[in-house]
């Protein structure tokens, strides 16, 4: 046998393995999961980047009002 050609019954085996490993019901609740994780964490990651960015405001404030008393 030359050709690329499968006998039948393995073919059929490749495809049942294929459905098998595909359930829509796992991707669904993967997906929930998903979307829990991301509702729970992207507004905790929002909050720690607002915190840094008034750190940074407050530091650089600091530093310029030390930069003036030098100048000065």
């Amino acid at each position: 046998m030359v050709g690329t050609a499968m006998p039948n019954d393995r073919r059929d085996l490749q495809l049942q393995a294929c459905y098998r490993f595909s359930d829509a019901e796992a991707y669904t609740r993967l997906g929930q999961v998903g979307d829990f994780f991301g509702g729970v964490l992207n507004p905790l990651l929002t909050f720690l980047t607002f915190i840094g960015v008034l750190a940074t405001i407050f530091l650089q404030r600091e530093e310029l009002k030390e930069t003036r008393e030098e100048v000065s």
